[in-house]
């Protein structure tokens, strides 16, 4: 059949690790299969996993490249998300495992274009290795084996709302904003349901840390996650969007907008993540920013014991400015 083979070749980078590190693939978020319109098929493949140090020191910082079919390029992601620990079930607390340090959260995804379904690839095939440069006899090697990439299904329907915006869904158990060290870590998770599943989209950030009085993009990034879900009969791209900032002091509340685009469609008007019930920033979503990370789909949310954002923008409408970029 055809097939992809996939090696992740990567080197530790500011980690001072001594004693070696660990990687945990977390299979259940792993997704893979292909979708097809009338005109082609897109095929997608998408895991995460985390990775320590076992001196409980920072978790290490990884770069590297990837080789598909003897072919180098970029694919291997840090979402700017930190846990201390993973839940295979969102809704359950008895179904996670606690680490004994923080970890960092890292994905790799990858996409086929294909003309047909007849020669769309059946198979995907990803070998991970990771190297440690300060020690370079601490290697990791994690041969993930071969997935088959089925057929999801061939539509093309439209999912545009009556307002003429993408349909969009944010996700509150993936997302995170966290500040430790003087680096301030944010991870959105959102889905959204273009005209077609396979149309590309360009995305863009914008965030406030006062709620609302000043907006920035630097140091941001919106991506697809190169993979397709289908809820309720709807075909939802998933995407993030990553941000880290060096801050002398932590802010109380992180607000942002995203706006995506349909490039290749359609003239469409971008779409912003608005929740008006929740959001005390219009056109905007706020979030809470914690200190103390909780594991990878804690059911309980990110930051289960955090002030409501409206009540912080609120009683620090005076004082929610202190922030300084560095």
């Amino acid at each position: 059949p055809t097939s992809y083979e996939v090696y992740i070749n990567t080197l530790f980078v500011l980690s001072n690790a001594v004693v070696g590190f660990e990687v945990k693939l977390l299979d259940y978020v792993k997704k893979n299969g292909t979708i097809c319109s009338s005109l082609s098929c897109l095929s997608f493949y998408h895991i995460v996993f985390t990775t320590y140090n076992l001196d409980q020191s920072p978790p290490p910082r990884l770069r590297g490249l990837t080789r598909i079919n003897n072919i180098w390029s970029d694919g291997l992601v840090y979402e700017n998300h930190l846990v201390s620990g993973d839940c295979s079930d969102s809704s359950d607390p008895n179904s996670c495992e606690n680490y004994t340090t923080l970890a960092a959260v890292y994905s790799f995804g990858y996409t086929a274009v294909s003309p047909s379904v007849s020669e769309a690839p059946e198979l995907f095939c990803v070998r991970l290795q990771l190297s440690e440069i300060q020690n370079s006899t601490s290697r990791k090697s994690l041969d993930l084996g071969c997935s088959e990439l089925s057929l999801i299904n061939d539509s093309s329907s439209s999912v545009i709302d009556t307002n003429n915006t993408l349909h969009n869904e944010f996700n509150t158990f993936s997302s995170a904003v966290t500040w430790l060290n003087g680096i301030l870590s944010a991870h959105l998770v959102f889905s959204v349901a273009p005209p077609s599943p396979m149309n590309q989209l360009a995305g863009v950030i914008e965030y406030s840390l006062d709620c609302g009085k000043s907006w920035h993009s630097v140091a941001s990034r919106a991506f697809f996650e190169s993979h397709i879900d289908i809820q309720n009969s709807t075909y939802f791209q998933s995407w993030q969007a990553d941000l880290e900032l060096l801050l002398d002091t932590a802010p109380t509340v992180f607000c942002f907008k995203i706006s995506l685009v349909d490039i290749l469609g359609p003239p469409q008007v971008p779409t912003f993540l608005v929740t008006p019930d929740f959001s005390p920033v219009p056109n905007a979503r706020c979030l809470t920013v914690t200190q103390t990370p909780v594991p990878f789909h804690w059911p309980l949310g990110y930051c289960p014991n955090c002030i409501d954002p409206s009540t912080l923008c609120s009683t620090n409408a005076d004082d929610n400015d202190n922030t300084s970029l560095r």
